[in-house]
Formats: C-alpha cells, structure tokens, sequence
C-alpha cells in the first residue's frame, strides 16, 4: 500500500534499491541520474520517505507484537515444563533425581549440577579474614583468591572449590540440583 502517488521512475528506482541492485555508495548519483525536473524529484523523494517512514512504523508495532507473542508462548512453556518437573520429581520422592522418561516422540532426563549457596555472607567473610594463609584439612586458605577485591563479593568459583577440597567454611555450601532438561 501506498500513501502518495510517486512517478514510474521512482517506483523503480525504489525497486532497484529495495532489491539491492543499486550500492549505498551510488544512490545519490544514481537519483541525480534519473530524468525529470528537481522540483518533481524533490516531490516524489519526499512521498517515497513519508511511504518509508509509514512502512518503518508498521514494522515496528508488528514486532511489538511479535514480541508480546513469543513471551507469552516461552511463558507457557515455562508453566509446562515446570508442571513436568513437579509430576518427575513427585514421583522420584524427595531429593532423588528423577529417572530418565522417554517415548518415541521425547526424553526427558536430569542433569546434575552444583552451586554455592551463601545464606550468611559476613559468616564467610569474616572465616576466610581469620583463615587466611592457615592450612585447613589439607588445603591453604588463600583470602586474595576466595575474596574479590571489593568485599563481601565472594568469588563463588574459588569457594565451590574449597568447599569441595573438604573446607567447612560456616555459612556457605555447596548445593546439589537436578535440572530438567526436554528433547
């Protein structure tokens, strides 16, 4: 659709730019080129960039929408696959991980994986402050590595490890987690 009647010149002209047969470095060259008065290429200009900029409007409301759309789709999913995982883990019983259910059409399986939960931040600051440089059950406490530079930013990776080297740092674990992955 159109908004403003433009000369059969400009039509192709748009054609050819629309279609990539003219290269941004020529347009300007190649609409100086075109037959007709200034005035009337000025006109027709000024219609094709009202039409663009009508055209570049409807685009975005449509990806608006589009966008309203595919939350609400990853949102029922969501639902979905939580409602899988309550009906696995329900029927596994508390703290075992799920066994794998497949058909012909899906599988659904767990994967392990780990993190450090910190409920008590200072707690772990303050045992890593008196810790630092002792060694704890084989393993040497290193503040520089376990801290990052502006405290109380733990560094979750180096605690993981101590944790896992056998170091019982009060207020930080290491939690294990099933997570449901769909194919």
């Amino acid at each position: 659709m159109t908004l403003y009647e433009i000369s059969a010149t400009m039509q192709q002209f748009l054609a050819a730019v629309d279609a990539g047969e003219i290269p941004e470095e020529a347009f300007a060259d190649t609409l100086e080129g075109l037959e007709g008065l200034l005035a009337d290429k000025l006109d027709d200009c000024a219609c094709a960039y009202k039409g663009l900029i009508a055209e570049a409007k409807e685009i975005k409301a449509e990806e608006a929408a589009l966008a309203a759309r595919r939350k609400v789709k990853e949102n029922e999913a969501a639902r979905l696959a939580s409602y899988i995982d309550h009906c696995l883990r329900d029927s596994a019983g508390e703290g075992v991980k799920p066994e794998k259910f497949e058909t012909a059409r899906n599988v659904l399986s767990y994967r392990a994986s780990e993190a450090v939960d910190v409920p008590d931040v200072e707690s772990v600051v303050k045992w890593i402050h008196s810790h630092d440089g002792v060694e704890v059950g084989g393993v040497t406490v290193k503040q520089n590595e376990l801290l990052n530079f502006k405290l109380p930013d733990l560094s979750k990776t180096a605690l993981k490890a101590a944790l896992k080297a056998g170091l019982v740092i009060p207020g930080a674990t290491v939690k294990r987690s099933f997570n449901l992955q769909i194919k």
